[in-house]
């Protein structure tokens, strides 16, 4: 993708979370150290992503992939990343946000694209998410995306009125789409319509 602008976002104190400041920008190569740390919060504090502490990615990779995506004129991984003093060091990931074509490269599909989500609990509510997806959405109409869609768990009632929130549609259901502690979840198909 083109470089991003980065975006400075306040985030105020709330809920006994500190005020802290938040830069929005194009995850790069050397951003993938801080995947590993925040991959591993993330995937132990909620099951509404599809990210298992027993099943992580293969982090060497990671900076692989995102030079790729970071090349690619249509994909798009976006970071939400703070400054401050942490145990990865001086910048953490918070929140992150990736695009793809759903058939990369088919004349059909070139129109539609999907993207995946991923916040720190401790981020959620206070703008980072909105964030993600109105630059999500810039991105996705400067390379002639028409719809964006994804995937959200019925029972993610909270995300579900988020992604309505920001104009998302319910398209359908699929049914037993994960089987998370021995009971199986269904999800939305969501999707927006850009023009």
């Amino acid at each position: 993708m083109a470089e991003m602008n980065p975006i400075e976002l306040a985030l105020p104190a709330k809920d006994g979370k500190p005020a802290t400041s938040i830069t929005l920008r194009s995850c790069t190569v050397a951003d993938a150290p801080l995947f590993e740390p925040f991959w591993r919060v993330v995937s132990k504090e909620t099951t509404h992503t599809y990210q298992t502490p027993e099943n992580p990615p293969d982090f060497t990779k990671v900076a692989e992939n995102w030079a790729k995506i970071h090349a690619s004129p249509f994909e798009l991984r976006i970071g939400a990343f703070e400054n401050g003093s942490f145990p990865e060091g001086s910048t953490r990931l918070v929140a992150q946000l990736g695009m793809y074509g759903v058939i990369p490269g088919h004349p059909w599909t070139k129109h539609l694209a999907t993207f995946g989500m991923m916040c720190r609990r401790e981020v959620w509510g206070r703008g980072v998410g909105s964030a993600l997806l109105r630059a999500l959405d810039d991105h996705a109409r400067s390379v002639g995306v028409k719809k964006i869609e994804a995937n959200v768990r019925v029972e993610n009632e909270r995300g579900v009125k988020f992604y309505q929130a920001a104009g998302y549609r319910i398209e359908g259901t699929r049914t037993r789409a994960a089987l998370i502690d021995g009971r199986f979840r269904d999800e939305y198909w969501i999707a927006k319509d850009l023009g």
